[in-house]
């Protein structure tokens, strides 16, 4: 699915998760957002096939962003009552 941030491809889902994979574009970022019934972890990959994560719990306020010049690649999996798309508030700053 493309984004102005990029782009996700769903790699798996079930009853009370969804894992995706992440390319943001260099330079850029996602919206300031929170979900309700959702938490996420993320796992960042680097160039050197280095790993660093993140838990995102449910209600905390998040975003990614992208300083690089290259795309950077993040797995996530969302976990909680609904991993759906609606379940995304977004912020106003």
């Amino acid at each position: 699915m493309n984004k102005t941030w990029g782009n996700y491809k769903v790699l798996v889902t079930g009853k009370n998760y969804k894992v995706k994979m992440l390319t943001l574009n260099p330079h850029s970022k996602t919206s300031l957002q929170l979900h309700h019934h959702r938490s996420e972890f993320w796992v960042f990959i680097d160039d050197e096939n280095k790993f660093r994560y993140e838990l995102v719990p449910v209600r905390k306020k998040h975003q990614l962003k992208n300083d690089r010049d290259k795309s950077m690649h993040i797995l996530e999996v969302q976990f909680g009552e609904q991993c759906v798309e609606k379940d995304i508030e977004r912020i106003s700053i």
